[in-house]
C-alpha cells in the first residue's frame, strides 16, 4: 500500500483518493482516526495523509504519535487541512510532517508533494494493491415491506465482538426468537422510525435482557409518536428497567470505543433517520426509508446533504420500495432502483443493496428489476455491486 488516507470529510478523503489513484499510486480512505495507528501498524503504508481537524484524534496529536513509536516512525505523513494558519505549519513540519498542503488541493500541489516524498509511482502498484479486510459484516433478518404474512419486514443485524448492532426492529428479528443470546452481552437497537413494520420483532429484545444483556434502544424524537411511547406499547416495564432509551437528533454518537454512528432525517413521513455506522475506517449507511426525487431535491439542499452522507461508503442499504418511478408515484416517501443505483454509482459507494421492497412485488419481479439495475449501471458505473436484499443474505464491509 502506497498511501493512507485519514480525513473526516467524505468529499476531501474521496476527492484525494481519485487524484492518488489517477497518478498511479494505491490508497485506502478513512473518515475517523480512532483507530488509526492500528491500520497504519497493519498496512504499512510507505505515507499517511491527515487532515487536521477529525474526530478520534486530531492530524498533528496522530502525526505526533505516528513519528513518536519505532515501529512507525519511518511512515512519512503529509499533513493536509484547510486550517492552513503559520502556526499549523510550522507546528506539522515540527512533528514530523514531511509537507504542509492546503486545502483544497489541486492536481498539481498533491502530485508535486507526494512524489517529493515517494518518488514516481510504480507500474504495478494498482494492479498487485493487497484489498483492504473487511471490519464487520451485516446479514438481513428481513427485508421487506408490510401486508403480507411470512415475508420477513425490516431488520439488519450487525453482529460484533461480544455485541450487536441492530437496524430496525422487523419482523425479520423473530427470527432470533428463542436463542436471543446470539446477540451478545451489549445490544444497540437502531431504529429508523416506528411504522409496524419497524418494530415486529422488539419482543425479542425482552427475551434478549432477561438473559443478561444489556440493551439500549435509540430512535428519532417525535413529537407524534414518542420513543418511550412506541416501546413501552410492546414492552410495557422495559424488560423490568434493563431497556435504555435514547431520542436521536442529528449527530454523531458513539456506541463503544470503537463504533460511531452518525444520524440523518430522511424524506418520509413522520420523524425517520438513516444510520451510518463506522468502524476502522469501513463505513455502512442503513436508510430503510427514503423518497429521492432528483428534480425536487436539487432545489433544496437535501440532495447535497444525503449525498455528502453516503459518499465514499462500502456498503449503501438503501429504500427501494417500489420498482419503477410509476409505481412508485403512488406513495411518496420511497424509492425505487434506479434512482438510488444512479447516486449510488456517483458518490463512490463501493456496494448497494436494495431494500424494504414492497410486498406486493414475487421474486421473479425483484430479479428482473436488479437485472435491469445492473446492467443500467454497467455503463457508466461498472465497479458498484449492486444486490436486492433476502434474509440470510450476508454482506462484509
Amino acid at each position: 500500500m502506497d498511501i493512507l488516507i485519514f480525513d473526516d470529510d467524505p468529499y476531501a478523503a474521496g476527492m484525494a483518493r481519485t487524484l492518488l489513484t489517477e497518478l498511479g499510486y494505491t490508497s485506502e480512505a478513512f473518515h475517523e482516526a480512532t483507530n488509526a495507528l492500528d491500520v497504519i501498524r497493519r498496512a504499512k503504508p510507505r505515507l499517511v495523509l491527515l487532515d487536521i481537524m477529525m474526530p478520534g484524534c486530531d492530524g498533528l496529536s496522530l502525526c505526533s504519535r505516528i513519528k513518536g513509536q519505532a515501529e512507525t516512525a519511518g511512515t512519512a505523513v503529509i499533513i493536509a487541512s484547510g486550517k492552513s494558519f503559520g502556526q499549523e505549519k510550522a507546528e506539522a513540519l515540527r512533528l514530523g510532517a514531511a509537507a504542509f498542503l492546503e486545502k483544497p488541493y489541486s492536481v498539481a500541489s498533491i502530485r508535486e508533494a507526494v512524489r517529493k516524498v515517494l518518488g514516481a509511482p510504480e507500474p504495478h502498484a494498482v494492479a498487485d494493491a493487497p484489498a483492504r479486510p473487511p471490519a464487520f459484516k451485516a446479514r438481513v433478518l428481513g427485508s421487506r415491506g408490510p401486508g403480507k404474512p411470512g415475508l420477513p419486514t425490516c431488520c439488519l443485524w450487525v453482529p460484533l465482538e461480544g455485541k450487536s448492532i441492530v437496524l430496525d426492529a422487523g419482523s425479520g428479528l423473530l427470527s432470533l426468537r428463542g436463542k436471543a443470546e446470539l446477540l451478545g452481552r451489549e445490544v444497540w437497537v437502531l431504529l429508523s422510525h416506528y411504522h409496524d413494520d419497524h418494530l415486529e420483532g422488539l419482543s425479542v429484545l425482552a427475551e434478549a435482557a432477561a438473559k443478561g444483556a444489556s440493551i439500549s434502544i435509540a430512535g428519532p424524537s417525535d413529537t407524534q409518536s414518542p420513543l418511550a411511547q412506541v416501546v413501552r406499547s410492546r414492552i410495557p416495564d422495559l424488560a423490568g428497567g434493563r431497556i435504555r432509551l435514547f431520542d436521536l437528533s442529528e449527530n454523531w454518537m458513539g456506541l463503544g470505543p470503537d463504533v460511531r454512528v452518525a444520524t440523518m432525517l430522511t424524506y418520509h413521513p413522520g420523524a425517520t433517520m438513516a444510520f451510518k455506522v463506522v468502524l476502522q475506517g469501513h463505513s455502512l449507511v442503513y436508510c430503510p426509508d427514503n423518497e429521492l426525487r432528483p428534480e425536487r431535491d436539487e432545489q433544496t439542499d437535501y440532495l447535497e446533504k444525503f449525498s455528502a452522507f453516503v459518499r465514499g461508503t462500502d456498503l449503501l442499504v438503501h429504500d427501494a420500495r417500489f420498482l419503477d418511478e410509476a409505481s412508485a408515484g403512488s406513495m411518496r416517501g420511497h424509492s425505487w432502483p434506479g434512482v438510488i443505483a444512479e447516486l449510488a454509482g456517483r458518490e463512490g459507494v463501493r456496494a448497494l443493496m436494495l431494500f424494504h421492497m414492497d410486498a406486493r412485488y414475487d421474486d421473479a419481479a425483484l430479479d428482473a428489476a436488479l437485472a435491469a439495475a445492473r446492467a443500467e449501471l454497467f455503463r457508466e458505473f461498472a465497479g458498484l455491486r449492486v444486490t436486492m436484499a433476502r434474509p440470510g443474505d450476508e454482506a462484509a464491509f
